[in-house]
């Protein structure tokens, strides 16, 4: 079987583009009208219950979504920052994205709008940066031990790719305390 060139061939679009194509069509068809960060509301089942799978990425989902919120606060709380925290929050919606994208293909789940449930309240510049830390330090704890209970293959590598970004958002984090102590 021939692999298919990243970039490419000749006068077609790039693979990564195609990707991103496709997720933007399946996030529009799975993402409730917004215009701002909503929580999210599941539609049930019949029995109304959702499969542990779902309900677990419901609850990445939620993290996701008040990270989001949590990022954008920075950003306009820290203007000297906000380039990043812009960034970041921008990386979690993807985040958001692609578990809600996985949630309707296995399930059928959409998300429908409610309103924000809480605030956000951002302390000052290191204990904001302290509590991020530790928040996506254990949004990757999470991913990876839900990696190491899917069901399946893609599920499992879809865990184990946000983890990484988590951790990655962590280091980054990290980085920007020892700079601002």
């Amino acid at each position: 079987m021939q692999q298919e060139n990243p970039m490419g061939k000749r006068g077609e679009m790039p693979l990564y583009e195609r990707e991103n194509e496709l997720l933007a069509r399946v996030w529009a068809r799975v993402s409730p009208p917004v215009s701002g960060i909503r929580q999210i509301k599941p539609e049930r089942n019949a029995n109304h219950q959702l499969h542990d799978w779902a309900a677990q990425m419901m609850t990445f989902l939620e993290g996701e979504f008040a990270s989001v919120r949590y990022y954008q606060k920075m950003a306009r709380q820290y203007p000297g920052r906000s380039m990043v925290f812009s960034t970041l929050a921008e990386e979690e919606m993807r985040h958001a994205k692609k578990l809600a994208a996985e949630l309707f293909l296995r399930g059928g789940i959409r998300l429908s709008e409610t309103p924000p449930n809480h605030p956000v309240a951002v302390p000052e510049y290191c204990s904001a940066l302290r509590a991020r830390i530790l928040s996506e330090q254990q949004g990757e704890v999470s991913y990876r031990k839900a990696a190491k209970e899917a069901p399946d293959r893609a599920l499992h590598q879809l865990y184990l790719t946000l983890a990484e970004e988590e951790h990655r958002h962590r280091e980054m984090l990290y980085q920007m305390l020892e700079h601002a102590i």
